[in-house]
């Protein structure tokens, strides 16, 4: 990915991943920072199976992305939804933000969701984090809302497994290719509008 505003640039071919000959220019273009965040964020942070729940805000790119890798890794998933926009095939339920730990455990019979990805930050975050499963674990992976979480660190201890962030790596491409093999054409079919 380059933020250049340029036609063409050079780069170090250290920077550079494989696209697969079945994957179109735009989902190549989409792919680093919306599926392989997503993939990341869940499998690889997150530690998703199949069956457990996911409860993420769907905001932009990466959380469309969340939504379809969770239901494609056969992940059960519920999506925040503060504008109300979001089309029903999107996830298996849609709730808002108001009341959203209650809602979480009411469609998972008070269990609580195994993985909270947390795209947006703010108030979101210890609602999230209220909504998890005993040793659920929560995924941090922006601030959408431009608020910065404040949440109680005895919750997350008492509460989680695991509580880890996850961002695009800054790291050369070089680094990612075990992830890009894995990736790259299971996810190409899903590029798509909601």
């Amino acid at each position: 990915m380059v933020l250049s505003g340029e036609h063409r640039v050079v780069v170090d071919a250290a920077h550079l991943l494989p696209v697969p000959h079945d994957m179109d220019d735009l989902t190549a273009a989409a792919f680093p920072v919306s599926y392989a965040t997503a993939h990341g964020s869940l499998l690889h942070r997150g530690g998703l199976r199949p069956g457990e729940t996911v409860v993420t805000g769907s905001t932009g790119n990466v959380g469309e992305a969340a939504l379809q890798v969770a239901r494609a890794r056969g992940a059960r998933v519920v999506a925040v939804d503060r504008s109300g926009t979001l089309p029903p095939p999107a996830a298996d339920h849609i709730v808002p933000p108001d009341g959203l730990a209650e809602s979480v455990r009411r469609l998972t019979d008070g269990r609580g969701a195994d993985i909270a990805l947390d795209l947006v930050g703010g108030d979101l975050t210890a609602e999230l984090l209220n909504g998890l499963s005993w040793e659920g674990r929560l995924v941090t992976t922006g601030f959408a809302s431009g608020d910065i979480p404040s949440i109680n660190l005895l919750d997350v201890l008492v509460k989680t497994s695991r509580s880890s962030a996850k961002t695009l790596p800054a790291t050369p491409a070089a680094t990612w290719p075990p992830r890009s093999e894995r990736c790259g054409s299971a996810w190409a079919g899903m590029v798509r509008d909601f």
